[in-house]
């Protein structure tokens, strides 16, 4: 098999994650939050919002600008005029990969596909790894390092997907396919009598 020229450390085991749009209101930037706790991610956690001092424990910042090292890998969680502004943000505080969950870009038609063109070609041109612009999720289980825009729970009865590592990288465009591999782990172990990990319930359902 021939070698992937890209270095994707960035973006499936970076050693911290800012997470622009963070919340504690709830919405895609409370949960990747809750997701990497519940996880035991044991990088450095960088929740991004002006509004904020301090977030689920989290030192809080106004911008990337604003954090005492760059980030290895940045969350992108807003809309999709914001993203090109936040990856050349991202680039020039010298982010090297982005996760981006927005809509409105190719599968919308003309005007989105321009935007998606652009950010094409700025991520080319500057080498800045980027998974998205409309991706739900990104995930590392070796590292705990998740980017993911639901919940880290079984839909079917709350617990929290079995965190036993292994050396194993997935990457999907829509992470219920995801979601239905770590569920049916869940379902597969309680078949065997098995109890994976403690019930956790998924409260974070109110919009950022």
């Amino acid at each position: 098999m021939k070698k992937s020229p890209w270095k994707l450390d960035p973006l499936f085991t970076p050693r911290s994650i800012a997470v622009i749009g963070a919340s504690p209101n709830g919405g895609a930037g409370s949960i990747v939050l809750r997701n990497m706790q519940r996880l035991g991610y044991t990088g450095t956690v960088y929740p991004i919002n002006p509004k904020y001092k301090e977030i689920f424990g989290y030192p809080c910042y106004a911008s990337l600008r604003d954090l005492p090292a760059p980030a290895d890998c940045a969350a992108v969680l807003l809309g999709s005029r914001s993203l090109l502004p936040m990856l050349e943000e991202a680039h020039a505080a010298g982010v090297k990969g982005v996760w981006g969950f927005a809509s409105g870009f190719a599968e919308t038609g003309g005007e989105g596909r321009a935007m998606q063109r652009r950010i094409h070609d700025f991520c080319h041109e500057s080498g800045l790894l980027f998974c998205g612009p409309n991706c739900r999720a990104k995930f590392y289980r070796q590292e705990a390092a998740e980017s993911r825009s639901r919940a880290c729970t079984c839909e079917n009865c709350g617990k929290v997907f079995p965190t036993t590592r292994a050396n194993v990288k997935y990457c999907s465009d829509d992470c219920r396919y995801e979601g239905h591999l770590k569920g049916q782990r869940v379902r597969n172990a309680a078949r065997r009598g098995k109890d994976t990990t403690p019930a956790v319930p998924e409260k974070e359902t109110k919009t950022a």
